[in-house]
Order: C-alpha cells, then structure tokens, then sequence
C-alpha cells in the first residue's frame, strides 16, 4: 500500500515538473538582442567605423515556440538548430550555419 502511495506521489511530481518546465519553455520564447555600447563620437568617419564594429558586436537569439532557434552569436556566422531545457540550463544544438545575410 505504501509503495502504492509513494509511486502516486512520484507520478504527480513528475507531473507538475513536467508542466512548470513546459510554461518555462513557452515563457522563454522571444528575441534576446545582447549589445556592447560604446561612447558616442562627433566625427563621421569614427561614426561610420563604430557603427560597422557595433553591429559585428551585436548578438541575437531568437527562441521560438516550435523548439527551433536561430542566432548570429559568432558574427558574421548564423546559426539555426533546434533548442529545449534541461532543467534550468538552454541547450542549443545548431544543425545549420551559414552567413550573416
């Protein structure tokens, strides 16, 4: 009867970790931008040059609802692949890479 009981109760905790990582999940998908910020300078060629270096600088994760994710972390490479949660660490398993575009 008791290990009756204690089954029961493992089932239901399993139960509720599973849904509490599935609303994790869903609360993570999103656009996540990451960037350096650097002074303001006056004159335009400096402008120019800080420009092209902030947006090599840039880093974006998209997570979508469907599991898949796409990114430029390592500019000017993108990647795209599948992503999930393991506990409370983000996997991301690229399957594709190409150019930033």
């Amino acid at each position: 009867m008791v290990a009756g009981r204690t089954a029961l109760l493992l089932a239901a905790l399993l139960a509720i970790g599973v849904g509490c990582q599935a609303s994790l999940q869903d609360r993570l998908v999103g656009t996540y931008v990451a960037k350096l910020e650097t002074p303001e300078r006056s004159d335009l060629p400096t402008q120019l040059q800080q420009n092209v270096l902030d947006s090599m600088l840039s880093i974006q994760l998209e997570l979508r609802k469907d599991g898949t994710f796409s990114s430029n972390l390592f500019p000017p490479a993108t990647f795209e692949g599948r992503w999930r949660l393991d506990g409370l660490t983000l996997i991301l398993e690229p399957e594709r890479v190409g150019d930033l575009k």
